[in-house]
C-alpha cells in the first residue's frame, strides 16, 4: 500500500469575502482522493502563517494556502526562514489576488485545489528586504502606499481594488515626497520621491508597469520604479497621465531592472509589502532570490 503524502493547509478565515468557510469540505475531498493527509490551521492574526511553517513546515510535502497576496506573502517568508523547498499551492481568497492573477490561478477554491492537485511546478522569484523581510509579488512606499494596509476589509470586499483608488482620492492631502537614495548597477539615484514600486508582477494596483512589456516573476532580476516629486499640479498631472497610458516617458518617472540595490533615506520608510506594512530602517538591501519558491498552477 503506497504511503500518503502529508499535505499543510494554512487558510485566513477572514480573507476577501471569506468564501474559505462553504468550500472547504470539497476542497478537503480534493486533497484526500489525491492521496493526502490533510493538517489544517486558521490563522487568527498577522503573523500566524510564517509561524506555522517554521514550526511545522518540514513536516509536510506540500503547503497550501488560502487567503490574499498577505497570506502568500507570509507562508513564502515562513518556508524562507525555516530553510525549507516545499512546494506551495495557493487557493486565492483576497478582495484583489494581483499574484493570483499574475499566475493565472483560478479564482474558484475548489478549481484552484483540483489544478494543485494536477498542476505544474513553476519556479518564482522573492524579493528579499535586508533578510528579514520578504515579497513574492510587489512592494510600494509613497503616495498611496498607506491605503492598502489601512483601508478596511469591508470597503476592500465591496469594492476591490477601486477601494484604493477612492480612499486615495479622499485623502489626496495626505500625499508627500521623501528623500531617497537608490544605488542599483554601480549607479547612484536620489532625489524626493513621490511613490517608489520594487515587483517581480505585471497586476499591481497602480503599478508603473511599461506597456508592451512582461514583466518576469522569474529571472532572479527586480523591476523598480520611482517617481520623483512633480514642482506643481499641473506637472502632477503629467505623471498621472503617463503612468496611465503605461508609456512611463515623462521625465520624473525612473523605471529601471536590478538583481540588488541598496536603499537609503533620512527616516523609516513606510512600505505596503503584498498589501501588509512593512517599515524599513534607514539603509535596506533589497535582492531578488531567483526560483526560492516552487509554485503549483
Amino acid at each position: 500500500m503506497e504511503e500518503k503524502k502529508k499535505l499543510l493547509l494554512i487558510i485566513n478565515p477572514v480573507a476577501g469575502k471569506a468564501e474559505v468557510r462553504q468550500h472547504l469540505v470539497p476542497v478537503l475531498e480534493i486533497f484526500e482522493s489525491a492521496g493526502y493527509i490533510v493538517t489544517v490551521f486558521v490563522t487568527g492574526k498577522s503573523g500566524d502563517a510564517t509561524n506555522i511553517i517554521i514550526k511545522y513546515g518540514k513536516e509536510y510535502d506540500l503547503i497550501v494556502c488560502s487567503g490574499g497576496d498577505g497570506t502568500i506573502s507570509e507562508v513564502t517568508t515562513g518556508i524562507i526562514k525555516a530553510g525549507i523547498y516545499v512546494p506551495v499551492g495557493f487557493m486565492p481568497a483576497g478582495s484583489t489576488n494581483d499574484f493570483a492573477a499574475y499566475h493565472d490561478l483560478p479564482n474558484d477554491m475548489e478549481k484552484a485545489a483540483r489544478q494543485i492537485v494536477l498542476g505544474d511546478q513553476r519556479p518564482v522569484d522573492v524579493i528579499s528586504y535586508n533578510n528579514e523581510h520578504f515579497s513574492i509579488n510587489a512592494s510600494d512606499f509613497g503616495i498611496f502606499t498607506w491605503i492598502s494596509y489601512s483601508t478596511s476589509q469591508r470597503q476592500k470586499n465591496m469594492l476591490g481594488g477601486l477601494a484604493y483608488v477612492l480612499e486615495g482620492v479622499k485623502d489626496f492631502r495626505k500625499l508627500r515626497s521623501q528623500y531617497v537614495k537608490v544605488t542599483a548597477n554601480n549607479m547612484v539615484f536620489e532625489g524626493e520621491i513621490l511613490f517608489g514600486l520594487i515587483c517581480n508582477a505585471t497586476r499591481v494596483v497602480g503599478t508603473l508597469t511599461k506597456k508592451g512589456k512582461i514583466i518576469q516573476g522569474d529571472d532572479g532580476i527586480m523591476e523598480i520604479g520611482l517617481v520623483e516629486k512633480p514642482k506643481n499640479a499641473i506637472e502632477f498631472q503629467s505623471i498621472i497621465k503617463s503612468v496611465q497610458s503605461g508609456e512611463l516617458t515623462h521625465k520624473n518617472i525612473h523605471f529601471f531592472k536590478a538583481k540588488k540595490i541598496v536603499l537609503e533615506t533620512t527616516e523609516p520608510l513606510d512600505w505596503s509589502m503584498d498589501g501588509e506594512h512593512y517599515v524599513s530602517p534607514l539603509r535596506c538591501e533589497i535582492e531578488s532570490l531567483r526560483h526560492r519558491i516552487t509554485l503549483i498552477c
